[in-house]
């Protein structure tokens, strides 16, 4: 590799050029915060106000708690990958990478959801999982993980499938036994009897789930450009974990299972 090579390449692994491509990501959802914007339903929960909901009254704020969450998620991204070393590198560039990304739906930015939460949310909780790695009698993580998760859910349908995950996590991280499965459950439990106690919650105006709509998602304004993000993203998600499989097949019991988690 010549010097002119090395100096590109070492750019485009650094900080700056992290911080570059987040900088691009604000400035795309800044230009659609100026544009008018379809309205969109907002995420519901099973009992309390949806984050899209919590800010509704100020779009200004709302757009500037939804990149700052954005920002916190790639932070936190790069927190567990020095912590664990997942990719064995100190390069940053997929945090950048990931809110560029994010620019592809930039509707998506101007609009504080339960979405950074959720992502947050769910880094606090692979972090604890990685760190309870065959820990079977430290359950405290576990319980910690599944209160998590179900409060989420109080406010957003969108934690619900991530019980399970966190389940088969445990697993992964051979965490699974009758211990653990008593923590998870005690986990599920305590913020629903903890809001039930305290009045917040009514169990009878439990809001479950609607059955999913094809016809009312493709009608959105914003459903053809959601559709395409996706596509493109679980594409490039398989195509890169196919290529990666190989070299994690080749580490140690503890990084395949993270991997696996991830």
């Amino acid at each position: 590799m010549t010097r002119p090579e090395q100096r590109l390449t070492d750019f485009l692994r650094s900080r700056g050029f992290a911080w570059l491509l987040t900088m691009v990501a604000t400035a795309v959802a800044c230009l659609s915060f100026m544009r008018p914007m379809p309205d969109t339903p907002a995420d519901m929960g099973l009992w309390l106000p949806s984050p899209g909901l919590w800010l509704s009254d100020s779009p200004s704020t709302s757009f500037v708690s939804a990149i700052a969450g954005s920002i916190a998620t790639a932070l936190a991204m790069v927190a567990v990958n020095r912590v664990f070393n997942l990719l064995r590198t100190v390069s940053v560039l997929f945090a950048g990478l990931f809110m560029l990304l994010q620019s592809a739906t930039p509707t998506e930015l101007t609009r504080f959801s339960g979405a950074p939460l959720l992502a947050v949310a769910m880094l606090m909780s692979m972090t604890a999982l990685y760190a309870s790695y065959q820990s079977r009698h430290n359950t405290r993580r576990v319980f910690l993980i599944f209160m998590t998760i179900t409060t989420g859910a109080m406010f957003q349908y969108g934690f619900m499938p991530y019980l399970i995950v966190a389940l088969i996590g445990c697993y992964q991280m051979r965490l699974l036994n009758l211990k653990c499965i008593l923590a998870a459950l005690t986990g599920v439990v305590t913020p629903l009897w903890c809001c039930l106690a305290a009045g917040i919650i009514d169990p009878m105006a439990m809001r479950l789930p609607p059955m999913p709509d094809p016809h009312l998602f493709f009608s959105l304004p914003v459903a053809p450009k959601l559709t395409v993000a996706i596509g493109v993203s679980l594409t490039a998600g398989l195509v890169c974990g196919t290529l990666n499989l190989m070299k994690v097949i080749s580490m140690n019991a503890r990084t395949r299972a993270m991997h696996g988690f991830l």
